[in-house]
């Protein structure tokens, strides 16, 4: 039996192996606020399961949210434990494996006339429009061909009509820069309702030119399926719910935002780039897939796939490197916990250095001791307090790139800080510890019957 590659052959699996991970409601919600609304209570409770809402507004169209957000759920997408998530992402990223064109799929079995048939929610009291958070945008680089896939959000400015943030520094901006300099409209379509290897596949951090296509292929240890779009000349997932095309226009800006970031913060709205659809094919009976905007599932998505290859850069050259994070509490971007085994006493300042150097969206970095577990924020700030010495330990530099999605940044440029939390002596004591045979006889299960 071929394994799933699509969304609901994910969600399918999900509800046999992990039931208590997915919720379906039944009672109508509204467009504006109500399902970010919920996931946001849902959150503040530290519960994030996945959410799929059958009726939305008046639509037939169910929404589902928050299929990306624990590390238990993407690691079973990918059919390893969490433990082995990081591990096993990038070994498969380096395996990568080119997609299939196929004449037709499921995504293309009907039509919609316009975004209005489609549940594209107002998620935020910030945001003044409807957006999509979980679209996977696809172009392809006139310059020199390369394809690219990439997370972008998009404002809904009418029944066929976009703005779109293209960050500056990231693939697609190059892409969209590279049409406007010929004065071309750049062909781009949306892909919507995926698995979510797909999902971290398309998140690969990969030089320009890779093709995302190749990452998934690499995730899902096959190769994908593609059709071509009905009106423009790209390729999409044969399997996807849903495709939206369109172009980029030419000399058309439009205001775009306020939208909530991965920051915490809603960036306010600038002039943005316009695309405009023309059109859309589903599968039969759809599901639209979103993200919320500054969610758990946006930090987590984001993260795995450059603590993952972070961690594989930083180990050929400082084998003693056990494991790397980005935690939410960084908002799975700007700070980065790293796990260090025996060293050198001058490693830990130049590997923090080389860490900013490798990806300038990092502010802040911690190196632990390899018994600290970089899971915890609470550990590695028990490491702070109690190996760390700021007139000793610090790392600083300044007026260094970062991103122009930090509402503390001066144009994009920054400070970052590095801190050295291992121990810096051999006779330091002994962390306080029981011993495990003892921690696994008194399961609180079974004595406490729980």
């Amino acid at each position: 039996m071929r394994a799933a590659t699509d969304l609901r052959g994910f969600l399918e699996l999900l509800r046999r192996q992990r039931p208590q991970d997915f919720v379906r409601i039944t009672k109508p919600v509204n467009l504006i606020q109500e399902p970010t609304a919920l996931l946001n209570r849902l959150e503040l409770q530290g519960r994030y399961p996945v959410v799929q809402f059958e009726k939305v507004g008046n639509l037939s169209i169910p929404l589902v949210m928050n299929v990306h957000a624990t590390r238990e759920r993407l690691a079973l997408a990918l059919g390893v434990s969490p433990e082995q998530l990081n591990a096993t992402y990038q070994q498969r990223i380096n395996q990568p494996v080119e997609p299939v064109l196929v004449d037709t799929g499921p995504v293309q079995e009907a039509s919609g006339p316009d975004l209005r048939s489609l549940p594209i929610i107002t998620p935020s009291a910030n945001t003044t429009a409807p957006y999509i958070g979980g679209g996977i945008v696809v172009a392809r680089d006139p310059a020199g061909g390369a394809r690219n896939l990439s997370y972008n959000r998009l404002m809904v400015r009418g029944p066929n009509r976009f703005t779109f943030h293209p960050a500056p520094g990231l693939h697609l901006h190059k892409i969209w820069k590279n049409a406007v300099a010929p004065r071309e409209e750049l062909p781009v379509a949306i892909i919507i309702g995926y698995h979510p290897a797909f999902a971290l596949g398309t998140l690969a951090k990969v030089p320009f030119g890779v093709d995302e296509y190749t990452c998934a292929g690499g995730l899902f240890q096959k190769p994908m399926r593609l059709v071509r779009c009905r009106t423009i000349p790209l390729e999409v997932p044969a399997d996807a719910e849903i495709v939206i095309e369109g172009r980029v226009l030419l000399d058309v800006l439009e205001e775009e935002g306020p939208y909530d970031e991965f920051t915490g913060f809603a960036m306010p709205a600038e002039k943005k780039p316009v695309i405009q659809v023309t059109a859309i094919t589903h599968r039969q009976n759809p599901i639209f897939q979103d993200v919320m905007g500054g969610g758990a599932e946006h930090l987590l998505m984001g993260s795995i796939p450059k603590a993952a290859t972070l961690e594989a850069r930083l180990r050929t050259k400082y084998p003693a490197v056990r494991a790397v994070r980005l935690p939410m509490s960084g908002c799975g971007r700007l700070h980065a916990v790293v796990a260090i085994g025996a060293h050198q006493p001058d490693e830990v300042r130049r590997l923090i250095q080389d860490l900013f150097a490798m990806d300038h969206f990092l502010k802040h970095v911690w190196v632990v001791d390899e018994d600290v577990n970089v899971d915890s924020d609470r550990d590695a700030l028990w490491a702070m307090s109690t190996t760390f010495q700021g007139d000793r330990d610090m790392v600083v530099e300044s007026g260094k790139p970062g991103t122009d999605l930090d509402p503390s940044a001066e144009k994009g440029l920054g400070g970052k800080v590095g801190f050295d939390c291992t121990r810096k002596r051999a006779d330091f004591p002994a962390r306080n510890a029981i011993a495990p045979a003892a921690l696994e006889k008194m399961d609180p299960r079974q004595w406490l019957g729980e």
